[in-house]
């Protein structure tokens, strides 16, 4: 199982059902892309909201048991979420100093990176995350 023995074994089961359903919402939100133009958005808002509540138990649960790998697998993660934040917050201010967006505006591209790619990239390392952890657990 795991490295470290004094883990519980309810993590490794945790960290196992996380895992495919992570790699679920995750396909399940490209699929959505795929097939209807912006049809992901909202499968991508529950997968951020999935996402954050497991990172925010496992973040706890390594701290906890002072598992240095996953942990900084973990910090990493949540940089790029507070990178995410910034940078929603800074589209936002964008967006409300200009009134409106026009269509030629530079903002529409930026709009879509931030609120379309960089979360899906930053889900594509939270699969990343999850998988590393699933597969430390079955050594």
């Amino acid at each position: 199982m795991a490295t470290n023995r004094f883990i519980p074994t309810w993590l490794h089961r945790t960290v196992t059902i996380a895992h495919y359903v992570n790699c679920l919402f995750v396909a399940a939100t490209f699929i959505g892309y795929a097939i209807v133009d912006g049809g992901g958005i909202g499968i991508q808002f529950f997968l951020g909201c999935y996402q954050l509540g497991v990172a925010a138990v496992a973040t706890y649960a390594y701290y906890k048991w002072k598992i240095p790998r996953p942990y900084r697998l973990l910090k990493r993660y949540w940089a790029f979420v507070l990178v995410w934040i910034v940078a929603a917050a800074a589209l936002g201010i964008a967006i409300n100093a200009t009134d409106y967006i026009e269509t030629s505006s530079l903002i529409k591209p930026y709009g879509i990176a931030i609120i379309i790619i960089l979360p899906m990239l930053i889900a594509s390392y939270f699969v990343y995350v999850t998988y590393r952890i699933y597969s430390d657990f079955k050594k």
